[in-house]
């Protein structure tokens, strides 16, 4: 209790009170009851503003505390979007039901009591009042707040924040501030009540204890958690987990990042874990119980992080214009000579600038939670709907640019949503002839690449945006409020022109929308052909294709670029409409208010004017911007939900309990979303042993299997399989990026000995032998590095070492050597590993299993047969099928060393390739601005400068009315640019403002025409030339890069080279001028002042300096770390089939989790940084302005050159703050474009350079190797050793050899995809190291064992490059694949929609039709039935006779026709001369 008054109420009441008017310091307590006050301030207390605002205090604080003790049933009464989501839970986690029990025993801390002795004692600090002067209302009511501070606290015992004190601390604190702060205003504040000062005190002590606890409960477990003295580390999580208010405000919970980073780069290791609420692990496991379509599962996901960011938001809206209403008393301050209020305003406006910032960085950090969980959460919904849609996503069949330009011109003209609709008729939408609906395509492999890498985005972005959306139009209400509060009536004349400007842009955004889908749409196929180029890279040079399909590239590209061109010139229109109405508004309404209400231009008027003006432009854009954003996302949110309603694959109909057996019973099936019948009317059962599958080319055997797997639709019948795991090897073997070890033991514990069992059954331990890191050998992508036949038996390993009970093999065979296969047939499917299986196997070779066989299926033209034993028999008894002597023999002499545990395991797995470290060179921007064009970029700096100019020379102008409307109208003129007096001749200075206004309207529209040019010519001849790198790479380079690093670069990364990069750069060259003018203009007025201005930008230069290094690492490890999602998903597309049989889609569900949480992660700390350098400069900026304001009003500046010198210095600093942060973003952004530009180190294939001989290779060409030896890249060894040979011109030459001899590699030296280490290769006279390698592979046809198809038409994939007339590609295809196939038939990416010996007979068409002169085939008849073969090869003799044809087969009927004979072992020749009986010596 207060000193002063202890003593005054010991003594007897005369004393006191002759006691209390001598020495207490506010002489006027009463005690009677005529008095009508408590304490007194001044003459005039308490005012009526006085008392409102203690009867609003005492009846919020009351209900706050209300609010605390009925938060169980409140708690209750919100909607689900409103209550915590995945939120962190202690060990004795409470309910909604737990809050209602108030006084539940819990542990005290001392927070706890120095909150608690806080509030009695300023409880009984307020009771004083009311014991001096009973009777006083007034008296009562300021003890309420205090009562309910101590009921709030006496209940909570609070351990950590409690945020219902903190707003009532608060208020009280703010509402005695504001007691004060009226007499001080109205003069009258005559005396200070030490009571009061003390429960000022007390509140204020009280807020500061509340910000230093913790946020989170001290009972948990806080030993993961990063902070305090430990370093950052992967190991830990986030420091956001356990902050205190202060420290989250200030963000300096990430100084141990920028320290680190002060003296090394950091790496993964150095990055904490996501915090609690951000890890997407759990958000999983709650988000998937969330149901209904994606986006209002997104809103009930983050409705409470929405609603808290957007309530700050609207608080930090309203502040930041309140702030400019207060600098019109300022200006009154100091025309009336008051230095005191001037000062009084400025610490005020200091103070809402704080208040401000805390409440910006609070929103922004739930906004950026609900954009980055509700991103993870899109991510995570995505994925899970590729584990489960009914289609496993081929590519449609891409449209012509024609055709496509017109459906998209269709699509766009027409609103889609009920929104669109609504808002097509407010902006005259025309209504358009219905057109019949066309039926939606399933999502390809590149369309959901964009979903993930673009429309997620979009999407997210929104929820980080919905804050802006709902605060800015708060904002302009405000504004809008404080120019009437102004100007009065004439600033309405502003407001009508703001309307007429927002309907004309509103009908320029319609357009953008429109010319947006078409963009979209171009991007898409653009991104797809890319996708295509970069997995078929390696076909396409075999073929000499890579020109072509670059142009097809360069097409779509083409007219992805012109809509982006018609969008660049649509915005410059729609910014030079806004900076028209930014110019328009103040000049129209400045009119009216000095020609009609003839009142000069006061400083309190014009200068608060000017900037809310400024405000509302930017306000009112930003708020235009915002909508027509939302309205766009329309478009991902459609696509992406249209993905979303995709059919599921139907599980229940198909898995019968306790079946172990798999039936058919007069089933039909259709593939997914189609009613054609593949199979028809399958009435089998398949029962455990081997059954084998055969059939002719396409007559559906891969079909049953998938069936079988249930990934067909069932439209007849009936069909059962068993509820179990089904290990599955598909026909093309899928293979992971991941050790040989781990792709055969897959998801599954290991057992060394079964792992042996495994190895030695598929023969693969001789190739480990070869490996220098056995089977520890990392794989490229797609098992690039590896043989097809070693493909093939590292995918039957991982079926049989999987524990399943049924295993389907669709063809392992068919690219293995005789041996091999052999040894697989005796050791696998009759060794243990087979017993109690059951196996059915697709395959030719049905001379090798025929026999062992338990039933064998029959599959032609869609139906099945089961032959019966007599039929089984009767065939076994032809000569084909006698049993080869020599198995035993060559099983036991080739693997022997399977026995040999040290060639399982060793190795070291190659490193991720490494970023780039430190800066972003300057090049890097230099060779960007170059694309754009040099002189460009001159006019565009020159156009800004005019615009500068003109703007500053206006604010000049108004500065110098400002002085004349002081000086008043007797006063005579500043003759400022020879004028007249302003108040008397002020129609002459509005014409020189609206001439300068003009200037400036159109420099500005011409520099947004020139950014037009600039951001399209300068992305266009980035992509151009990263293509072109792309396509002219060596083949090693493609072998080693993954194709996800690439489309990652050409897809994402050019996206933000394309939109994202410019941006920063333009607002870098503007700022940079801005800042230059506006320190010429300050310089003119107050050189003083630019002391300042250099202390605050040195600051500004070390927060950056701290902020740039570990902002530029972070960023250059998300979009590293994006590329394993996007790789994600061209894996699971892939293996999507192997991972649903086999049950592994939650492995798969959970290594995506991960690299979400590994690319979030890098992504959160970044913003984090950007927030924690936001807070930095914004109070830094506060307090710069302060104490300028406070130095001009010490030097007795004039209020017009206040007024003038706070407006540029305000610009001058912003500029400052404006290059800092658009360097760092440069820095930031131009990681994409740092990565784009490493394309440009790809190393170059050779180009030869020697144009051959129209009519090379002729077929009298013989084709020669001498002393040549072949390596795949430098290091490696030799494959080919030193081999000497002869293959005659004009002969048909069998190579022959097991698997991993170098048979494929003599088709690899003959296409030059790299040069001999050693010798020569020659066919005729020419050396290929010396002949044009586009022109070599032109001239030279390659067919391979999988060729590759593109999506298109059949004609297309016959002749990619249409160098052939119609009449020859039908007489090919008649041909080769016979009657019923036509020019048009579609085809789908890889061919998806065909079987693979389908997809093989294509390739032999393209052999036919283009009739080389050497033709080579790479097991191009591996998958295709013995029928169908020999008559592939009649024709191929018919149609090849005059063409040199060398054939690389592992059966020997493919080549029984040869008449030269290559055999090689372990890359050397064994023989190599005329052909003799192959098939006999063969086996």
């Amino acid at each position: 209790m207060n000193p002063y008054l202890s003593f005054a109420l010991s003594q007897r009441p005369d004393d006191r009170l002759r006691i209390l008017a001598a020495d207490y310091p506010v002489p006027r307590i009463g005690w009677s009851l005529s008095s009508n006050h408590t304490t007194h301030h001044g003459a005039r207390c308490p005012s009526p503003a006085e008392e409102i605002t203690l009867y609003v205090l005492a009846g919020v604080t009351l209900a706050a505390a209300m609010v605390y003790l009925w938060r169980g049933a409140l708690f209750r009464l919100l909607p689900r979007s409103l209550r915590p989501f995945a939120a962190e839970e202690g060990p004795d986690p409470r309910g909604a039901d737990d809050h209602d029990d108030v006084f539940k025993p819990k542990r005290w801390t001392h927070w706890t009591l120095l909150l608690f002795l806080v509030a009695v004692l300023g409880f009984v600090l307020s009771l004083v009042p009311v014991i001096l002067a009973p009777t006083q209302t007034m008296g009562l009511f300021e003890t309420v707040p205090w009562f309910a501070v101590v009921v709030v606290t006496v209940a909570d015992r609070p351990t950590k924040t409690p945020r219902i004190l903190l707003v009532q601390y608060f208020l009280m604190l703010l509402g005695s501030i504001a007691v004060y702060s009226m007499h001080f205003l109205d003069q009258d504040l005559l005396h200070l009540e030490p009571t009061q000062l003390a429960r000022v005190a007390l509140s204020a002590l009280a807020l500061l204890f509340i910000c230093a606890m913790p946020l989170r409960d001290p009972t948990w477990d806080v030993a993961n958690i990063g902070g305090g003295k430990l370093p950052p580390s992967c190991h830990l999580r986030s420091p956001e987990d356990n902050l205190s208010l202060l420290r989250f405000w200030t963000m300096s919970w990430v100084n141990p990042l920028a320290t680190l980073c002060r003296t090394r780069e950091i790496t993964e290791e150095d990055v904490w874990q996501l915090p609690f609420d951000f890890q997407h692990t759990r958000l999983y496991m709650v988000f998937r119980e969330v149901k209904g379509r994606l986006l209002p599962c997104l809103i009930e996901a983050n409705g409470l992080d929405l609603f808290v960011s957007t309530s700050l938001a609207i608080v930090e809206k309203v502040l930041e214009v309140t702030n400019i209403r207060l600098t019109s008393k300022l200006y009154q301050a100091l025309d009336r000579g008051d230095p005191k209020e001037a000062i009084y305003w400025c610490f005020v406006m200091l103070a809402i600038d704080a208040v401000r910032q805390v409440s910006k960085t609070t929103a922004n950090w739930y906004s950026r939670k609900a954009y980055e969980r509700s991103r993870g959460e899109t991510f995570i919904g995505l994925f899970g709907k590729l584990l489960t849609r009914a289609v496993p996503g081929s590519d449609a069949t891409e449209k012509g640019p024609v055709e496509a330009q017109h459906d998209d011109d269709d699509e766009a003209d027409e609103p889609q949503t009920r929104m669109q609709r609504f808002y097509a008729r407010i902006c005259g939408g025309r209504k358009k002839k219905a057109t019949a609906p066309v039926a939606a395509q399933p999502a390809s492999n590149a369309k959901v690449v964009n979903l993930v890498r673009g429309d997620t985005y979009e999407i997210s972005q929104r929820f980080w945006d919905f804050q802006k959306l709902v605060s800015q139009p708060v904002k302009i209400i405000f504004t809008m409020y404080y120019l009437v509060d102004i100007m009065g009536w004439p600033s309405t004349i502003g407001f009508a022109l703001m309307a007429v400007f927002l309907a004309c842009n509103s009908l320029l955004v319609k357009k953008l929308i429109q010319l947006e889908r078409q963009r979209t749409a171009h991007s898409d196929k653009r991104a797809q052909a890319v996708s295509h180029f970069v997995e078929a890279s390696r076909p396409l040079k075999l073929n000499g294709w890579t020109r072509s399909w670059s142009d097809r590239i360069m097409t779509f590209r083409a007219l992805e670029m012109l809509k982006r061109l018609h969008m660049a010139y649509v915005t410059a229109t729609i910014s030079t409409l806004n900076v028209t109405g930014g110019t328009s508004y103040p000049l129209a309404s400045i009119a009216l208010f000095t020609l009609i209400l003839k009142r000069g231009l006061p400083n309190d008027v014009i200068w608060p004017s000017l900037q809310l003006f400024s405000q509302l432009e930017a306000s009112v854009k930003e708020a235009f911007d915002l909508i027509s954003a939302f309205w766009k996302t329309t478009i991902p949110i459609e696509r992406v939900h249209n993905y979303m309603d995709e059919p599921d694959r139907d599980m229940a109909s198909s898995v019968t309990a306790g079946a172990k057996n798999i039936s058919f019973h007069h089933a039909s099936f259709a593939w997914p979303s189609t009613d054609v019948a593949v199979l028809r009317d399958l009435d089998f059962e398949i029962t455990p042993g081997l059954t084998i599958v055969r059939g002719k080319v396409g007559a559906g055997k891969s079909s049953l299997l998938l069936a079988a797997l249930n990934e067909m639709e069932l439209q007849a019948g009936t069909f059962t399989r068993p509820d179990e795991p089904i290990g599955y090897a598909q026909q093309l073997p899928w293979l992971q990026n991941k050790t040989i070890r781990e792709n055969i033991v897959f998801q599954h514990p290991f057992d060394a000995n079964r792992y042996r069992q495994v190895v030695h059954a598929c023969a693969l331990a001789p190739d480990f032998a070869a490996f220098a890191a056995g089977d520890m050998t990392k794989l490229e992508e797609g098992g690039v590095g590896l043989s097809g036949g070693q493909k093939a038996r590292v995918a039957l390993a991982r079926a049989a070492y999987s524990p399943s009970r049924v295993l389907l093999l669709d063809d392992p065979l068919a690219p293995l050597d005789h041996d091999t296969a052999t040894s697989i047939v005796r050791r696998f499917l009759q060794g243990p590993l087979a017993k109690g299986r059951m196996i059915v196997m697709v395959t030719h070779r049905d001379d090798l299993v025929l026999r062992i066989a338990d039933t064998v299926v029959d599959v032609d033209h869609g139906t099945a047969r089961v032959l019966s034993p007599a039929e089984v028999k009767e065939e076994l008894e032809h000569p084909y099928h006698a049993e080869d002597e020599n198995a035993h023999h060559h099983d036991d002499a080739d693997h022997s060393a399977a026995a040999h545990e040290e060639l399982l395991s060793g190795g070291k797995i190659d490193p991720e390739d490494p970023s780039e470290t430190g800066g972003v060179s300057w090049t890097v921007y230099l060779k960007y601005m170059e694309a754009g064009g040099w002189h460009l970029w001159i006019l565009l700096a020159a156009a800004y400068g005019v615009s500068r100019y003109c703007d500053i020379s206006r604010a000049r102008l108004l500065e110098e009315w400002g002085k004349d409307t002081a000086r008043g109208p007797d006063a005579p003129g500043s003759g400022y640019w020879g004028l007249p007096h302003a108040d008397r001749h002020p129609k002459i200075w509005l014409y020189v403002l609206a001439a300068l206004s003009a200037g400036q309207i159109l420099s500005y529209g011409a520099a947004q025409i020139l950014l037009a040019r600039i951001s399209v010519a300068a992305a266009q001849g980035l992509f151009k030339t990263a293509v072109d790198k792309v396509s002219r790479a060596t083949f090693r380079y493609h072998d080693t890069t993954p194709t996800g690093q690439l489309k990652n670069r050409l897809i994402a990364d050019m996206s933000m080279v394309d939109g994202g990069i410019l941006q920063p750069l333009e607002s870098f060259v503007f700022n940079l001028i801005s800042l230059i003018m506006s320190l010429v203009a300050i310089t003119s007025h107050q050189p003083s002042l630019l002391a300042v201005l250099g202390v605050v930008s040195v600051l500004f230069v070390y927060f950056f300096r701290l902020y740039v290094p570990v902002s530029r690492c972070l960023r250059r490890m998300e979009m590293r770390y994006l590329t394993p999602i996007i790789a994600n998903i061209g894996v699971m597309q892939d293996g999507l089939v192997t991972i649903r049989a086999m049950r592994v889609e939650s492995h798969f569900q959970q290594r995506h989790l991960e690299a979400v949480d590994d690319f979030q992660k890098q992504d959160h700390f970044f913003w984090s940084m950007a927030f924690w350098l936001d807070f930095r400069l914004s109070m830094s900026s506060a307090v710069m302005r302060a104490a300028l304001i406070l130095l001009m009003v010490g030097l007795g500046t004039a209020a017009s050159a206040v007024g003038f010198v706070l407006t540029q210095t305000t610009i001058a600093m912003a500029a400052v703050q404006q290059l800092c942060e658009r360097f760092a973003q440069l820095q930031l952004d131009a990681v994409s474009l740092e990565r784009v530009n490493q394309l440009n180190k790809i190393p170059a294939e050779p180009s030869g350079g020697d144009e051959p001989p129209a009519d090379w290779p002729a077929p009298t060409d013989a084709v020669t190797f001498s002393d040549m030896s072949f390596r795949y890249d430098e290091g490696l060894p030799a494959v080919l050793d030193r081999i000497t040979l002869e293959i005659p011109g004009g002969s048909t030459c069998a190579v022959l050899g097991r698997t991993g001899s170098g048979k494929s590699t003599i088709a690899n030296a003959l296409l030059a995809t790299q040069l001999p280490c050693h010798g020569t290769v020659k066919i005729g006279r020419m050396d290929l190291a010396t002949v044009d390698r586009t022109a070599l592979r032109n001239r030279i046809t390659f067919i391979q064992q999988d060729p590759t198809l593109f999506p298109g038409t059949l004609r297309d994939n016959l002749d990619p490059e249409g160098r052939f007339d119609d009449d020859a590609c039908a007489n090919a295809i008649h041909r080769v694949l016979g009657p019923q196939w036509r020019l048009d038939s579609p085809i789908d990416a890889g061919g998806k929609n065909l079987s693979q010996g389908q997809r093989q007979l294509v390739g032999i068409g393209r052999a036919v039709l283009r009739r080389s002169g050497l033709v080579i085939l790479d097991e191009a008849t591996a998958s295709i039935d013995r029928t169908t073969a020999a008559v592939v090869q009649r024709i191929l003799r018919e149609e090849l006779a005059q063409s040199t044809v060398i054939t690389i087969a592992h059966r020997l009927e493919a080549v029984e026709d040869a008449n030269w004979c290559l055999r090689l072992e372990r890359g050397r020749v064994l023989e190599c001369g005329p052909a003799r009986d192959l098939a006999t010596n063969g086996k």
